[in-house]
């Protein structure tokens, strides 16, 4: 994805959807389905007149032009339309219809300053790590010292029947805080603070409660990676 990031002030939910956008905390299962329709639209639009191959020289027609504006207003003309149909997945044909392109912020570039003073941890590093007794205090530690947390390969869902989690529903997010939380009862379980990819709107409602420490962790099977962050290097000792 390097190249297409994309800044949420320059554009968002609420400008993909208009009309039809709801923030997240009323919306009802009529909003869903009439948003679903206007994604299903795009992407029926994109099977029907989709291009074999890419094509730098070929325009969109006025018909289909007119049939896209009805759909979804995008910025793009009938090149950039015919471009976008010569995607080889939906994805990519989504991106480029409704992303204005000065919103794209780098072209096959990250921008990494501080490349030489950090270094990449990964959990778990041992086999004592590969459950959540092991690892967990490990990850809290990272937090404590300043550092944002990836936790990868969660698992959004998965068939009782299935071993391994479906990559489709994998997901990733960052853990920056961490808390014993304990009914008056006692009975006491651990939460994280979570980051999430899903907007500012997921972040203000979702995004505002803790999580159950142990459900996310033991969602990712523990496997290889699973756990990283970046840390400062220490200065070699003379």
């Amino acid at each position: 994805m390097v190249g297409t990031v994309v800044s949420q002030a320059c554009f968002s939910e609420e400008k993909l959807f208009k009309d039809k956008f709801v923030p997240s905390g009323a919306i009802t299962a009529a909003d869903v389905k009439a948003q679903r329709a206007v994604l299903k639209a795009l992407e029926d639009f994109y099977q029907q007149h989709r291009l074999k191959a890419p094509c730098t020289d070929c325009v969109a027609s006025p018909a289909q032009v007119a049939e896209l504006q009805a759909i979804y207003a995008t910025p793009r003309d009938a090149r950039g339309i015919a471009q976008a149909l010569g995607k080889p997945h939906f994805g990519g044909f989504f991106s480029a219809i409704i992303i204005p392109p000065e919103c794209r912020r780098l072209s096959r570039r990250a921008l990494f300053e501080l490349k030489d003073k950090l270094q990449i941890r990964a959990l778990p590093e041992t086999s004592q790590q590969k459950h959540f007794a092991g690892l967990y205090p490990a990850l809290t530690q990272a937090i404590d010292a300043g550092n944002s947390v990836i936790i990868a390969n969660v698992c959004l869902y998965r068939d009782a029947k299935q071993k391994k989690c479906p990559e489709q529903y994998q997901h990733s997010l960052v853990a920056y805080g961490h808390a014993r939380l304990c009914t008056p009862q006692g009975q006491c379980q651990e939460g994280l603070k979570v980051l999430n990819s899903w907007g500012q709107q997921w972040q203000e409602h979702e995004g505002q409660q803790w999580f159950d420490a142990r459900r996310l962790l033991d969602s990712t099977g523990y496997g290889k990676q699973s756990i990283g962050w970046l840390e400062r290097k220490h200065p070699p000792e003379h």
